[in-house]
């Protein structure tokens, strides 16, 4: 068969048509994808990587004051040690609260909000069980379980 002008032509717009398709295709799949990625990242990685930095904050924060909550004082004997305790582990567990009420409700790499809220419940005890008038050797007791609570809730180790 012998190719005249008009069938070259022909196939010469065809080939051009199908060039288009598959750019327009290319591009709007691109941005497609671009869109899901930010679509993902704002609703899951972002809240994946603020749970870890809270989760280690709080694993910090009771390494930092160990010997501090489990030399429970009384309230009129307390150190500036105990004061700083009382109110990072008050701060850690507001940092925990808010980011409870933020959590997406489908995220299954985050401990679900109630879990999250009796951590938050944990820590302020804990910062609260650092003085006492009564029974000084049940209330470290009580921190110890408060403390090997937060670490089974939370999945973390750090004593």
């Amino acid at each position: 068969m012998i190719a005249t002008p008009t069938s070259m032509a022909s196939i010469e717009s065809h080939d051009l048509f199908n060039a288009v398709i598959t750019a327009l295709f290319t591009v709007v799949s691109g941005l497609f994808l671009y869109l899901l990625k930010g679509i993902v990242d704002d609703v899951w990685i972002s809240h994946v990587r603020q749970y870890r930095l809270l989760k280690s904050e709080v694993a910090f924060t009771l390494v930092k004051y160990a010997n501090v909550y489990m030399n429970v004082t009384q309230a009129d004997k307390a150190t500036e040690g105990h004061k700083d305790a009382a109110t990072d582990l008050r701060e850690v567990a507001s940092k925990i609260a808010a980011f409870a009420v933020i959590r997406p409700k489908i995220c299954w790499m985050v401990p679900r909000k109630s879990l999250l809220i009796e951590v938050e419940k944990e820590l302020i005890g804990l910062s609260n069980g650092m003085f006492t008038d009564v029974d000084i050797s049940g209330q470290r007791e009580h921190n110890r379980q408060s403390v090997d609570s937060i670490q089974k809730k939370l999945g973390i180790e750090v004593m």
